[in-house]
């Protein structure tokens, strides 16, 4: 995450960011920064961590695929924030969601929310029955901004970098609909001190 972060936007004492559009053209000099920033990332952590080489080496290998991801991402959305912190008032008294959005990007018109992901992606079942919560929620924090059009998971710790589950328009809206009026709901009962069964 912090590696990606540093690609895409400022983070104090690392290399950085890549602040061109990407093409093919600049993919050499692209990877030679995410290399870069990689190394600067776990320099701290190699010397005494074995585990930590392990994790470096299996991202370093990623970012080829990485690349070739945001090269053709980039023909539609552009990265327009990283690591954003993001709040949304529930219509109830003093509840406020916090968040924090991994990675945030505009068409110009419309917003798509990327999340990375480097284990376990929910199935698309669990999301659509509400269970898994994560990618309708980001919707639901980033309410109020420019149009969310996308979520998405992007997952970086398999074969192929690509994205995973994602959810647009209608659908993500009616999920994410649904979850801020299910929490509305849940905490005005707690309020009220009605108690829930285990995992409620």
């Amino acid at each position: 995450h912090r590696c990606l972060q540093a690609f895409h936007g400022e983070v104090d004492g690392l290399p950085g960011p890549f602040t061109d559009r990407l093409t093919a053209a600049r993919r050499e000099e692209a990877e030679a920064l995410l290399q870069r920033i990689s190394r600067a990332v776990f320099a701290a952590d190699l010397e005494d961590n074995f585990l930590h080489r392990g994790w470096l080496q299996r991202w370093q290998e990623k970012i080829p695929a990485y690349l070739d991801w945001q090269i053709e991402r980039e023909a539609q959305w552009q990265v327009a924030g990283v690591e954003i912190k993001a709040t949304h008032e529930l219509p109830l008294p003093g509840i406020t969601l916090q968040g924090r959005l991994d990675r945030l990007d505009s068409d110009g018109h419309q917003q798509a929310i990327v999340d990375y992901k480097t284990g376990h992606i929910p199935a698309i079942d669990e999301v659509e029955s509400g269970e898994a919560v994560q990618l309708p929620f980001y919707a639901l924090l980033n309410e109020g901004n420019m149009e969310v059009r996308q979520v998405s998971y992007l997952a970086l710790d398999q074969a192929k970098v690509k994205e995973k589950l994602a959810l647009e328009e209608e659908e993500l809206h009616e999920l994410s609909r649904a979850i801020g009026e299910r929490l509305t709901t849940l905490v005005d009962k707690m309020r009220g001190g009605a108690k829930f069964p285990a995992w409620g």
